[in-house]
């Protein structure tokens, strides 16, 4: 968890360099599902799975912005993967939309990144 969470402040403050090998270890690393009731358990497996698929998000994030961009489209298919998706999406980036843009990602990026994404998964 301590790992995760100076990854992703390191890669808020743009010390990509920094954040990348704390990314690259938790993609090997196991997550702790939260302790929920037995009832409870498809929560569980679902948060892990969102909780791993952003983790391979994270780190492709971070690869993009280090030019990194074959490793980058591996890691987005990755997380892609993780959630069953198929494709890249038009809200693709909601979820890390306001950090991205933070640090100076656009439309163009965006949008950019999703066609690579897409046309790897394609070939």
């Amino acid at each position: 968890m301590a790992k995760r969470t100076k990854a992703l402040c390191l890669f808020c403050l743009e010390r990509y360099t920094e954040a990348e090998p704390l990314f690259e270890a938790l993609l090997t690393a196991d997550v702790t599902p939260l302790a929920l009731q037995k009832e409870d358990e498809e929560k569980q497996r679902e948060n892990v799975i969102h909780v791993k698929a952003g983790d391979y998000y994270h780190a492709a994030h971070t690869a993009w912005a280090l030019g990194k961009t074959d490793k980058a489209i591996e890691y987005y298919i990755s997380g892609l993967s993780i959630k069953g998706d198929t494709r890249a999406n038009a809200n693709f980036f909601d979820e890390d939309l306001k950090e991205l843009r933070a640090i100076g990602w656009s439309e163009i990026d965006f949008a950019l990144i999703r066609d690579l994404i897409n046309r790897e998964l394609e070939a």
